[in-house]
């Protein structure tokens, strides 16, 4: 009687063992399964960032074409509904965006008057997001090296910048001045 108990005992034990390993095994596979699938994602979701930066900067170059040359180019209104619209766009691309990880700066630089340049600003989410090169010193440095001030006509630079899920911040701008067109 006791053989039997032991061996009842033993087939038990193996049996828990096997039910173990294999949820350990389930869990492991459907781990990598689901971290795979959100570095898929992530990665669309740069990849749509790198997308939107020169459409944000052609939308922001048209509306600069539809208003008077001494009027301010964005309005609150228009700047916000291009930031919704933005939000909008890379949340239908990909589960794992945060709103609050997005920031975008668009810098917009016109001749005033007595043909000096004057930068407008337009910016939401964090401060930190700035380009590589600001446009204002890139204008700059080009009159510098041609050694003239030649007319200069409206320049436009969108930098969008998102911090993704390993704290990485991806920073991607577009700009209308054609000799620094990629960063």
């Amino acid at each position: 009687m006791a053989n039997i108990k032991k061996t009842s005992l033993k087939g038990f034990t193996l049996r828990y063992l096997f039910v173990a390993s294999c949820l350990v095994l389930t869990i492991s596979v459907g781990f990598i399964w689901l971290k795979n699938r959100q570095c898929t994602e992530e990665r669309i979701l740069i990849d749509y960032l790198h997308m939107l930066t020169p459409i944000a900067l052609e939308m922001v170059k048209v509306q600069s074409s539809l208003i008077d040359s001494g009027s301010q180019v964005l309005t609150p209104t228009q700047f916000l509904s291009l930031e919704e619209s933005l939000a909008r766009d890379l949340k239908k691309q990909s589960s794992l965006f945060e709103r609050e990880q997005l920031a975008m700066k668009i810098e917009i630089v016109r001749e005033n008057i007595n043909h000096q340049p004057h930068s407008e600003l337009y910016r939401f989410g964090d401060n930190g997001c700035e380009p590589h090169h600001q446009l204002i010193d890139r204008i700059q440095l080009m009159h510098a090296e041609l050694r003239h001030h030649s007319d200069m006509t409206s320049q436009y630079q969108v930098t969008l910048c998102y911090v993704d899920m390993h704290d990485q911040h991806i920073r991607v701008s577009a700009s209308s001045l054609p000799v620094f067109q990629k960063q």
